[in-house]
Order: structure tokens, then sequence, then C-alpha cells
């Protein structure tokens, strides 16, 4: 929550591009904020909306006719994604909506460590890891 008021996740939001943030059929919304000043910012390709395989949705075999008969349906889930970059790391934020009606937020993060050089004897104190000699990685 942190870093969403202090960052803003709109105003940090990345535009996405083909093939490495999305996959697949895919169709690119842009979004629409108000920058620190007050200013309309657009980042273009915010939001991703895309469909992926969802497995076995649904099978019947008839085993009257010795399995003959047989019945799949695929499942399909819609994702509607965003990521924003807050200082060295991201948040990707995924809506995913199955056909069996369920709905789930996934959130994953990534990035990188935000690390400085400290002397031999500077107490870094509780806001940081000794990584490497020298080397402070930020919490």
């Amino acid at each position: 929550a942190l870093d969403i008021g202090e960052y803003g996740a709109g105003n940090c939001t990345n535009p996405l591009t083909l093939g490495c943030d999305c996959k697949g059929v895919i169709h690119y919304l842009d979004a629409h904020f108000v920058d620190k000043h007050g200013e309309p910012l657009t980042v273009k390709n915010a939001v991703c909306i895309h469909e992926e395989d969802d497995g076995l949705l649904f099978k019947h075999s008839d085993f009257r006719d010795d399995f003959q008969t047989t019945v799949v349906t695929r499942g399909k889930r819609l994702i509607i994604s965003q990521i924003f970059t807050a200082a060295n790391y991201e948040y990707c934020l995924y809506w995913i909506f199955r056909q069996d009606g369920t709905i789930k937020l996934e959130v994953r993060l990534t990035g990188i460590l935000n690390t400085f050089v400290c002397a031999d004897d500077e107490d870094i104190g509780p806001w940081g890891t000794v990584v490497y000699p020298n080397v402070n990685a930020h919490n």
C-alpha cells in the first residue's frame, strides 16, 4: 500500500510490449491518469487483454457405446493485466476470469536489488541487508 500511495500505481504504469508482456491474440488499452502536476498523462498499451487455454473444462464419454461417443470442451480464461514499476521493482497484476465463473487476482513481484556501497565500519541499521562485503541492499 505504501508503494501505491508514494509512487502512484497509475503514474508508474508500464507500456506493455507484444510477445514480451503478453502473448497470443491480444488487445491493448491505453490508460489515462493525472500526473503530479494535475496534467493528463496517457500511457499507451497500459492494459493487456488476452485469452489463454485453461485446460479441460468438461468431458463426458458414453460407456454404453464402448466410449465411441465422447464430448470434450477446452476451457479458456480471459486475462486482463497491468504492470507498474515502483522504484526498483515491478508489480504485475493479473485479473483472471474463468468460464466456470471464478475470478482471481494474481499479483507477481519482480525487479532488482537497490544497492549502495557502505564503509567497513558503517552502521546500516535495520534499513537493509549486506549482500556482499561493503554492499547494502535497501529494504
